[in-house]
């Protein structure tokens, strides 16, 4: 799979890419804790939208989220 720093341009199809989201902003709490599931919306430039449901079993830092 590739990384974040491999990623530079397109994506590409068949490729399997990992995503880093970063939800504390200091003032909003949006971390893991503050809900046990989420949506994330992926739209494609003249193409498509998709979405998948986030669970969160585990709420420490860099924990995993299906």
């Amino acid at each position: 799979m590739e990384t974040e720093l491999d990623i530079t341009g397109n994506l590409l199809v068949g490729v399997g890419y990992i995503v880093y989201i970063d939800a504390d902003n200091n003032a909003v709490d949006c971390g893991p804790d503050a809900v046990s599931k989420s949506q994330l919306y992926l739209h494609v430039l003249n193409g498509g939208t998709t979405y998948e449901t986030l669970t969160v079993d585990d709420t420490s830092a860099g924990a995993l989220v299906v």
